[in-house]
């Protein structure tokens, strides 16, 4: 699901963009059943209880410019980005408790950013976003998976099939569920 902000849209029209998205995707407000949520606070990445009880950090020890996070399918860990001191983005795990942050992605030239990662269903490869940049002109995204126990990475869509502009979440899971 791909969610974005018209210009000129008021906020209420957004909201129910949004509210109208979430219940055709099975979500609802009433179903705390779901375990743990971990989103992006103003702090950094955060972890919520399903019942919106018992907030705290994500990743105590960590840089708050975490974001986009996403669990692992069961649950022990989540993947997320993080801003680096070289102007790029990598990509991130920890274990749920916020313990052992590992750099899965080392984005280096001609990387700018990798983004938007996702878990397959098995846990074993994150599929994500990478955003290259050669002489100060952008070369579009490329979708990627990354074997997470061993670091190889596998381009999804080549070189030559640069998307540009946004690649929707729903088309990054899709590549995640593939890998599985």
């Amino acid at each position: 699901m791909s969610l974005r902000w018209e210009t000129g849209s008021s906020r209420l029209g957004a909201l129910a963009t949004v509210c109208a998205a979430l219940l055709a995707a099975g979500c609802s407000g009433s179903d705390t059943s779901a375990g743990p949520i971990v989103y992006q606070s103003p702090e950094g990445l955060a972890i919520v209880n399903g019942d919106g009880s018992a907030k705290h950090p994500a990743l105590p020890n960590f840089a708050p410019d975490a974001l986009h996070a996403d669990w692992s399918p069961d649950g022990s860990r989540i993947v997320f980005v993080a801003d680096e001191s070289d102007g790029t983005r990598d990509i991130w795990t920890a274990e749920a408790d916020g313990s052992k942050v590992r750099k899965l992605v080392d984005c280096e030239s001609p990387c700018r950013d990798a983004e938007t990662p996702a878990w397959s269903p098995d846990g074993k490869t994150v599929a994500f976003i990478q955003l290259e940049v050669v002489d100060g002109i952008d070369q579009g995204a490329t979708v990627r998976l990354i074997a997470v126990a061993t670091g190889e990475v596998t381009p999804v869509v080549l070189p030559h099939h640069r998307t540009y502009g946004s690649v929707s979440r729903r088309f990054i899971k899709t590549a995640a569920r593939a890998a599985s």
